[in-house]
């Protein structure tokens, strides 16, 4: 790719509910995992690259791609509208392109599943990355 071509580097996949049980435990699962539908265009923009990247054939690929949607509740732009605003300017001095997830996150009250460490500059929901997430869940 040349250096002008936009990166991919997760399926923002970035927003999940968390319940504590009755044990102070933290209880996820896959359906409670969240993202814009824009994941799915985004995908398919993509997906030379990600299949490039993952060293999967192209009906591996297509096969995974279906579960993971299958699985992830999809929310619309509209939805989230009416935390955009909000999301737009603590993402401002952030990145910008990443405040709909932001409003996806306040929307939904919930923390945001990223590798991308600029979410952890904002302070108004939680943000883990990948590995912080398996830490809390072996912790269980």
């Amino acid at each position: 790719m040349d250096g002008d071509s936009p990166r991919y580097e997760h399926p923002h996949l970035i927003s999940f509910k968390r319940r504590l049980d009755e044990k102070d435990h933290i209880n996820i699962t896959i359906r409670d995992v969240h993202t814009l539908e824009l994941a799915n265009y985004e995908m398919d923009a993509h997906k030379e690259e990600l299949l490039l990247k993952s060293k999967l054939d192209e009906k591996s690929y297509d096969l995974l791609r279906k579960v993971i949607f299958d699985r992830v509740n999809l929310v619309s732009l509209e939805e989230i509208e009416a935390f955009r605003g909000i999301a737009e300017e603590i993402m401002g001095d952030i990145d910008i392109d990443d405040s709909p997830f932001l409003a996806l996150a306040m929307s939904l009250n919930c923390p945001i599943w990223s590798n991308d460490g600029h979410f952890k500059r904002q302070n108004v929901v939680n943000a883990f990355s990948t590995k912080e997430l398996l830490s809390l869940l072996e912790t269980k």
